[in-house]
């Protein structure tokens, strides 16, 4: 059993560009992921665990409005919601309510992100897809939509 203190975390927290609703960090503990609202990061993890630098910022609006987007919480309810990352088949998703689509990326050898797809959600386009999970063989893709209240699968297939 572990306890944890805001004292050890405090010398160990870095600045996000907006609130960050879901955070991943791969199984050799090198990347830590984030998202939520207009962007996502990827940080590196020195080998102490201490949050390093920012490897990398993603996108979720253009980038002359990410000075005017809303960064807050309230972000949450139309942006980026989450970050799943698929090490077996090398990909990464994010959902994102306001756009209606899951954000689908390869995962680079250097723990940066490659963005590959953005599949729409099914349904009238107001379904907000929130949270994503992936089958243990990487071929099904789960999710649970927000305003909708449907769960939907995305197949893979061969590009």
């Amino acid at each position: 059993r572990h306890l944890f203190s805001s004292r050890n975390l405090i010398k160990r927290s870095t600045f996000l560009a907006a609130t960050s609703s879901y955070l991943q960090i791969t199984p050799d503990s090198k990347r830590l992921y984030s998202a939520g609202g207009p962007t996502g990061e990827v940080h590196s993890l020195a080998v102490d665990g201490s949050i390093g630098i920012k490897l990398q910022e993603l996108l979720y609006v253009e980038p002359d409005e990410l000075a005017q987007a809303d960064k807050t919480r309230v972000a949450l309810r139309y942006g980026s919601h989450g970050i799943d990352i698929n090490l077996a088949t090398k990909q990464a998703f994010v959902p994102h309510l306001g756009s209606n689509s899951i954000y689908m990326y390869d995962v680079l050898a250097n723990g940066g992100l490659n963005l590959v797809n953005k599949a729409e959600s099914f349904g009238n386009g107001k379904d907000g897809p929130r949270h994503v999970i992936f089958s243990e063989d990487g071929t099904t893709l789960y999710t649970v939509t927000e305003h909708s209240g449907f769960f939907a699968l995305f197949t893979s297939f061969d590009d």
